[in-house]
């Protein structure tokens, strides 16, 4: 590829699956059972994708869709943390039916708004994570792989019985 190979960790997980990820700005993790169920070539040809993952920021994009939706579900949590402390006075008298009343309109406008914005960050992610994909086997096909991942790819749907 032209890259430094020092540039890179290259770790191996210790089971009997059939994949690898890229995560962080320089690790590639390769499973085990792929190493000793793929030739060299269609490990390379992997290995190469993987690497298209992380040159084309793709890892760092993920941990940044991640962080915005865990923090949109920590406010969440703390707003219904909040309203659930305030829940235990509905049996005070007089002020009880408004608490309850508020509590419940808080809830249903949670939920709403939960809905809502899962809705553009799944379809964002849906989107994304296709593109990236075919980015990163554009990266391993430009480095001179893509045969190589062609051929990792086609045994893949083979044993998983993918038609595509």
């Amino acid at each position: 590829s032209g890259k430094d190979y020092k540039k890179y960790n290259l770790y191996v997980k210790n089971d009997n699956e059939l994949n690898a990820f890229a995560i962080g700005t320089n690790n590639i993790c390769v499973h085990r059972g792929l190493l000793y169920n793929f030739s060299a070539a269609e490990v390379a040809g992997i290995i190469a994708h993987e690497m298209g993952h992380i040159e084309n920021r793709d890892t760092t994009y993920s941990i940044g869709t991640y962080a915005m939706s865990s923090a949109t579900q920590i406010v969440l949590s703390l707003y219904l943390f909040a309203v659930q402390i305030l829940s235990f006075l509905i049996f005070v008298p007089f002020i009880g039916w408004f608490i309850a009343l508020f509590t419940w309109f808080v809830r249903i406008q949670m939920l709403l708004i939960e809905f809502l914005l899962s809705i553009p960050l799944h379809l964002v992610t849906m989107f994304g994570s296709r593109q990236q994909e075919y980015a990163a086997d554009k990266y391993a096909y430009d480095i001179g792989l893509g045969r190589e991942l062609h051929a990792a790819l086609s045994r893949l749907g083979e044993i998983y019985g993918e038609e595509k």
